[in-house]
């Protein structure tokens, strides 16, 4: 039987590395789980990107669509989804026995802003702004104080 290209030169970087862990991103894999398929450890791996120019951009081409579908759904949440609703109704022709369409509806729905997906949004988007927690630099005492969100409201 033979080896796959991972089994062959496990532990080792290779020129078929890269597009190994590509195809991994692609399905989804998480860091840790091509680590292990590669029998290397998460830091290694993590060093491979950063060393190998190939392996970063595999890893940037898989991810960002994927975060950009995170981001619009998100948004989409935090606005407030418009969305379709169909509802089709069928009856049995008696002689064919087969389905036939009756009615058919289709309603707009509009779903109700999330605060919370808002607030993931814009924690996300302008952390300086939205963050929980603020530091603030009083140059005039030499000290840095670290005000808390809710500390700030007392």
């Amino acid at each position: 039987m033979k080896k796959s290209a991972v089994a062959r030169r496990a532990g080792k970087y290779t020129k078929y590395t890269a597009a190994i862990i590509l195809d991994m991103l692609r399905h989804n894999w998480s860091q840790t789980d091509i680590a292990a398929a590669l029998q290397v450890t998460p830091r290694t791996l993590s060093r491979w990107v950063q060393q190998h120019e190939e392996v970063a951009l595999a890893q940037l081409e898989a991810t960002r669509p994927r975060e950009a579908e995170v981001e619009s759904a998100i948004l989409e949440l935090a606005q407030g989804a418009v969305s379709e609703k169909v509802v089709e109704r069928f009856d049995i022709d008696p002689e064919t026995r087969q389905l036939i369409p009756v009615a058919r509806e289709v309603t707009t729905v509009q779903e109700k802003p999330d605060l919370k997906a808002g607030i993931f949004w814009l924690k996300n988007r302008r952390p300086e702004a939205w963050q929980d927690r603020q530091e603030h630099d009083v140059r005039s005492l030499g000290i840095t104080l670290n005000i808390d969100a809710k500390d700030a409201e007392l």
